[in-house]
């Protein structure tokens, strides 16, 4: 260990003049880890366009084989007995309780009846809970799953007038979502459950007398598998009237005559208007990939026979697409990489008649629509801040709504029986507002959900980086520091990034961070491409084949955080959630040397395998398919898990997963656990923690659980980075 560590000091030193001292932490051993528990290696070997890659740990892809699960108790085991001993990792635990135990969270807020209905989970609770509302009323609970064996409201529509709601829940996080519709008002059962409705996109008749969800169509041996074993495909979109019984028929989606273009891994749903005559068909080609559009008259929905009319299809470039009466309004980045607001008018049969820009391009990209009784409104990012616009139903230039603060629209909703709109503002430094914007008097008014938070960050202040990738774009990076940090090379840094959808990192507030600001740390935020910064180009720049892109962009952000001398490699870490495991996995098994631990959370690090996840086929518009030579080699170059290489002196390695993961499922980290544990010489632990009652996390997880999470992630980085974490006195 002393000569490796001379060995980088003397590089480091050679690269960057004067960082020798600031790559010299003091030295904090950790004690030596026990051995993990044996893993054998089982090689399949399997042939794509000529070339052989072998895959030694294939069979832990049966995660409900009982020797996989033994397997992967025993891995907890091991993790646990490493983390406990972690030190100040109790502390740590208290503390993060401490801070988060007063604190209001509210995930989403929809419009509806002129009353309205949010998610929150309060002080005091595990879960999430919907409240409702109503106009003049007292506000009510409306779902409440506390007491239950389920573990999320998954997701929730209430009907137009506001009457009923439509509702997801589940078990373990799974993900493997029941379909309740309830009355709203006194939580009366409106007939029987939906089994397996996942992705239901719930769309309400106007009437609010009936409802049409999206289902995958059965099957095999899926009643056999557990939740993480269900599959997104050949998926319908459903008819249930509230007053009727027997089977609900389909309307549209995969195999049904009328809608042939509807592919076997689209996602279908509906989108209808009280004054329109017309149904619109949508099909998203994958994850939030533009979107094939259909109309057809409302009347004929129950008719196999009438067919459903294309009015966009994909090379149009659609997303966010709304209907009101006789208008299809969408953002398109036909002509506009920031994207426009077009405005399709339909004649009497459903077809085209005109299409006009109402909204151009701009410098903001164009990033939501929502339909108001009043307007239309429209979020657009710049930068790191937001900006809202109405468009009255009159037509004639738009109108900016001035938010209160500099901040980010994380969520923008409207009823268009309702005027005005509702969002979600957010920053790094406070609690977010739910806020009611009106485009009849131009100004926003706080709705009180989230009441202010006893946690406070007005000692953090964000700084503006930029980094250099390989083909040298430049890569904007924000870090998050306490106010007078000293960018002395000694600074415990995470690295966060993403990179996929075209999904951007904007501001966003979590009490937890306290505890990692309180321990001297820093938290960096890349904003590489494949995330939705800067439009369309910054997302398609790192898509499919050129997803490699998002890791390099990801790697020139570690080298800027050494060069300016924010931290240095071996007070670096790695992060990744989800998609964002292809960063920080491709991170440490291209550049080990850059970073003294990684923390990946359910992360995508065995993408060959991809379409193998439950909900992976959707997907291959985003990362694309083994069965195409581009795509086979896009997905072997960003496979973590294929580039662990023999005899490597890897970081310390903490990989957390949940055993019901329906979207990463667990045996991918388990495999790139297994290839680590194997092959790395640097002495470092590389731990696999397996929550078994939990899926994907976040709003999913419980308070606890994620408190669990985030102490064993803070003091692991911590005391691998060379400064063992203390409590903190006092409150927050």
């Amino acid at each position: 260990m002393p000569t490796l560590r001379r060995r980088l000091r003397s590089l480091a030193a050679a690269a960057l003049p004067g960082f020798a001292l600031a790559c010299a932490p003091r030295p904090v051993t950790p004690p030596r880890p026990e051995r993990p528990p044996p893993t054998p290696a089982r090689p399949v070997t399997d042939v794509h366009f000529g070339r052989r890659v072998v895959d030694p740990y294939r069979w832990l892809e049966e995660t409900s084989a009982p020797e996989v699960v033994g397997w992967l108790r025993a891995q907890n085991d091991y993790a646990r007995r490493a983390l406990d001993r972690t030190p100040g990792r109790a502390a740590m635990l208290a503390r993060l309780h401490e801070l988060d135990a007063e604190t209001t969270r509210v995930e989403q807020a929809l419009v509806a009846g002129g009353g309205l209905f949010f998610s929150e989970r309060p002080p005091g609770r595990q879960k999430f809970r919907v409240r409702h509302r109503p106009p003049g009323g007292a506000e009510r609970s409306a779902v409440d799953i506390e007491a239950s064996a389920f573990s999320a409201v998954d997701y929730f529509t209430p009907s137009p007038d506001g009457r009923s709601l439509a509702y997801g829940a589940s078990e373990g996080g799974g993900e493997d979502s029941t379909l309740f519709v309830v009355d709203a008002a006194s939580g009366r059962p409106l007939g029987p459950p939906v089994p397996h409705a996942r992705a239901a996109f719930v769309t309400w008749a106007p009437e609010g007398d009936a409802f049409f969800y999206s289902q995958e169509t059965e099957q095999p041996g899926y009643e056999s598998g557990g939740p993480a074993e269900r599959k997104l495909i050949e998926m319908r979109v459903y008819a249930r009237r509230l007053d009727a019984g027997g089977a609900d028929p389909p309307v549209f989606g995969y195999g049904l005559p009328g809608s042939p273009f509807v592919a076997k891994y689209d996602l279908p749903r509906l989108a209808l208007h009280a004054e329109s005559p017309f149904a619109l068909g949508l099909a998203d080609l994958g994850l939030l990939d533009p979107v094939v559009v259909s109309v057809k008259r409302r009347d004929d929905l129950g008719d196999p026979a009438k067919p459903w009319r294309v009015i966009a299809p994909k090379s149009a470039g659609l997303i966010e697409v709304v209907l009101r009466g006789r208008e299809v309004f969408a953002l398109t980045a036909e002509g506009a990489p920031r994207y426009k607001l077009v405005r399709y008018a339909l004649g009497a049969g459903g077809e085209v008649a005109d299409v006009a820009t109402i909204l151009p391009e701009g410098r903001a990209v164009l990033k939501e629509v929502r339909l108001g009784a009043d307007a239309l409104y429209v979020s657009a990012l710049d930068g790191a801040s937001s900006r809202l616009y109405a468009l009255g139903p009159g037509g004639g230039p738009p109108s900016e709504i001035a938010l209160p603060a500099e901040g980010a629209v994380s969520a923008l909703a409207a009823d268009p029986s309702t005027p005005g709109c509702v969002l979600r503002l957010e920053t790094w430094t406070r609690e977010p507002r739910w806020l009611r914007c009106s485009a009849a008097t131009g100004r926003c008014e706080d709705l009180g959900l989230v009441p202010p938070s006893p946690v406070r960050f007005d000692d953090v202040e964000a700084r503006h980086l930029s980094a250099k990738s390989a083909d040298g774009t430049a890569v904007p990076l924000t870090v998050l520091a306490r106010r007078g940090t000293a960018f002395d090379g000694r600074n415990p840094t995470w690295l966060w990034g993403y990179g996929a959808y075209g999904i951007p990192l904007t501001p966003n507030f979590r009490p937890m961070r306290r505890a990692w600001f309180d321990a001297g740390g820093v938290i960096a935020v890349a904003h590489v491409r494949g995330g939705g910064e800067f439009g369309r180009p910054w997302h398609r720049a790192a898509l499919r084949e050129r997803k490699v892109r998002a890791v390099e962009d990801y790697l020139a952000c570690a080298e800027e955080l050494v060069r300016a001398r924010v931290t240095s490699p071996a007070r670096l870490a790695a992060y990744g959630r989800s998609a964002g495991g292809i960063l920080a996995g491709g991170a440490i098994t291209r550049r080990p040397e850059l970073f003294g631990a990684a923390f990946i959370d359910v992360g995508a690090l065995n993408m060959l395998r991809i379409e193998r996840w439950p909900g992976g086929p959707p997907n291959a518009e985003e990362f694309g398919s083994v069965d195409t030579p581009e795509g086979f080699r896009g997905l072997y170059e960003v496979d973590a898990y294929h580039h662990v290489a023999p005899g490597v002196r890897y970081p310390a390695v903490l990989l957390a997963t949940g055993a019901n993961d329906p979207r990463q499922p667990a045996w991918s980290p388990a495999k790139m656990a297994a290839a680590l544990q194997a092959a790395t010489a640097s002495g470092k632990p590389v731990l696999l923690r397996v929550e078994f009652e939990g899926g994907h996390g976040g709003a999913a997880a419980t308070r606890d659980q994620q408190a669990e999470l985030m102490a064993d992630a803070y003091s692991f980085l911590l005391w691998h980075l060379g400064r063992p974490p203390a409590p903190a006195p006092g409150r927050p």
